[in-house]
């Protein structure tokens, strides 16, 4: 059992929540980490996936991410097949 605070965020809830949209993608979760992020530095985030950060407890006053959010995005970028992508092993290990 998965005792991590965003445990709950399951696949099919993520799915619910884009039900209707058409970003030209289906890779929620990243669009959801980098609505995060980009809300953490400061910068704008589109309007539909602002609103569904807030639906789903990431983001909250004033546009700045929750634990929540900050938990979500972390556990996504660090999921070991997407660190792969991101920095090869040969980087890793410098």
């Amino acid at each position: 059992m998965n005792n991590a605070i965003d445990a709950h965020l399951t696949d099919e809830v993520i799915n619910k929540a884009f039900e209707g949209t058409n970003f030209g993608r289906t890779d929620f979760r990243t669009i959801l980490a980098e609505t995060v992020m980009k809300r953490a530095a400061g910068y704008h985030s589109g309007w539909t996936a602002t609103t569904i950060c807030f639906r789903l407890g990431l983001l909250g006053g004033h546009e700045r991410p929750t634990k929540l959010g900050l938990t979500f995005a972390f556990h996504h970028y660090y999921k070991p097949c997407v660190r792969d992508a991101l920095m090869p092993k040969q980087e890793r290990a410098a």
